[in-house]
């Protein structure tokens, strides 16, 4: 298993630099089409390239000389860089004013009504919208007015993830460089985009570093795996897809070899916990569909829409059918249907599909940009816009550059990364593999974001501390 942690982080960053290239042509063709399977073919062979290139392109000797750096510098306060977080979010809102559109504006709608006493959903969408973030604007939206209410919504769940990113930082061992990923997350452009918009990744982002500090905890304690069960049913109720993160993580751990006595009551307890959270809410379903639903009744169209004669690999409108004009229900049990149907006689439509979904899943990071400008466009010149969103790109190409640079660094010196710092991965792997079926984009990594800046620190941490005995070179 120790090949596994000396390839992996290779691997993941030359999907990355796979991923960008396809990602921009994807955009460069209006999204009207799939990529072909030459394009993939090309993005993939540019990825693979990259990453070889940068054994010999200096990259391990920078990431070393870097982490060497940073070992000697006097790390700030942990308060001074929240602070500059809170500060630099209250900023963006106040220059961008950021409006809600597409999902964001349903969500609030969604909140406003339950505000108003009105109930939740719509005649014909009674559970069509997962209803945690909805649920969690009523309280902000009782106290202050729409927009401000969402500033705050951006600033409570930017501290619970610094929060989070601390303990999980403490848990895989960062000792005196936890408060990096702080720093990084304060200024990370597309988080501080997302202040003032009601965006459920916020939610995620803040919500998954707890979850794999309570998984880790585990180890030492098994009451921790309730606790980790509850907030996965937390981000159930966001993002339904999450439903399935207990059987993945326990799966993967097994594989590592952990050993299924403990895995088996851990997972147990989990899924309790995910139970006593979203229980409530399965039986609000019940009660007004008059049939079970988990969370939502959107899975159907959702995979429908993913999987069709005009599927693209990234959101398309509607599919050749309009499962949506079909009562919610009958639209989530046809939708599966004819997805289902699709998949089975069009294996190799579906296949390319996959490898284009596979690809846009790391994306280039941009949605912050577009999600902060999508409302009012012409609020912003073009080439100013697409600055944006070229300086939300290389922050993310440059954290990967990094992440290769230590990865073949310690590939030369045969040091596997702990296994802990593997399960801090389990999120990204988890939701590429949803998103191979589902449609896909840069958006869907982003609530991964705080998980992987700690791990992005943890693979620098690797070359500097004393648990390893490299010196900077080239």
């Amino acid at each position: 298993m120790g090949l596994i942690g000396r390839t992996l982080p290779l691997l993941l960053a030359a999907l990355v630099f796979a991923g960008f290239p396809a990602s921009v042509i994807f955009q460069a063709i209006g999204q009207a089409r799939p990529l072909s399977a030459t394009e993939l073919m090309a993005c993939a062979l540019a990825g693979i390239v990259i990453v070889v290139l940068a054994r010999f392109l200096l990259l391990p000797g920078l990431a070393t000389s870097l982490a060497h750096r940073l070992a000697r510098v006097r790390t700030p306060s942990v308060w001074v860089v929240i602070a500059a977080g809170l500060f630099v979010r209250v900023i963006s809102w106040a220059l961008i004013e950021p409006a809600a559109s597409s999902d964001g504006a349903a969500y609030l709608k969604l909140a406003n009504q339950l505000l108003a006493g009105q109930g939740y959903g719509g005649e014909q969408a009674r559970a069509y919208w997962p209803p945690g973030l909805a649920f969690a604007l009523v309280p902000l939206l009782a106290a202050f007015e729409s927009s401000t209410a969402l500033l705050v919504f951006a600033l409570v769940t930017y501290l619970i993830a610094s929060w989070g990113m601390l303990r999980l930082g403490e848990q895989v061992r960062l000792e005196a460089w936890v408060v990096w990923p702080l720093a990084v997350l304060a200024v990370w452009p597309t988080h501080v985009l997302m202040s003032g918009l009601p965006e459920k990744e916020l939610i995620v982002i803040a919500l998954l570093p707890w979850i794999l500090w309570a998984a880790l905890k585990t180890t030492s304690r098994l009451s921790y795996a309730l606790l980790a069960g509850v907030l996965v049913g937390a981000v159930t109720l966001v993002q339904p897809s999450f439903q399935l993160l207990p059987f993945f993580a326990m799966v993967l751990a097994a594989l590592y070899g952990a050993p299924l006595l403990r895995l088996l009551p851990a997972l147990g307890l989990s899924l309790l916990g995910a139970a006593i959270v979203i229980a409530p809410w399965t039986y609000r379903n019940h009660v007004v569909l008059g049939q079970t639903v988990l969370v939502s009744t959107n899975g159907g169209s959702n995979l429908y829409r993913a999987n069709n004669e005009l599927a693209t690999g990234g959101y398309v409108q509607v599919g050749k059918v309009d499962v949506e004009a079909l009562p919610e229900l009958e639209s989530d049990r046809v939708g599966k249907e004819l997805a289902v149907e699709w998949i089975r006689e069009n294996p190799k439509e579906f296949l390319q599909l996959t490898a284009a979904r596979v690809l846009l899943f790391p994306g280039d990071h941009s949605y912050g940009a577009f999600a902060a400008f999508r409302a009012d466009p012409d609020r912003i010149p073009k080439w100013s816009y697409l600055g944006l969103k070229a300086g939300t790109a290389a922050t993310w190409l440059l954290m990967w550059a990094l992440v290769a640079g230590a990865a073949w660094r310690l590939w030369l010196h045969r040091q596997s990364v702990r296994p802990e710092l593997l399960f801090v991965l389990v999120p990204w792997l988890y939701l590429s593999g949803i998103h191979a079926f589902f449609e896909s984009g840069s958006k869907y990594h982003l609530p991964t974001l705080a998980c992987m800046l700690v791990w992005m620190v943890a693979m620098l941490r690797e070359l500097a501390g004393p648990r390893s005995s490299l010196t900077p070179s080239t």
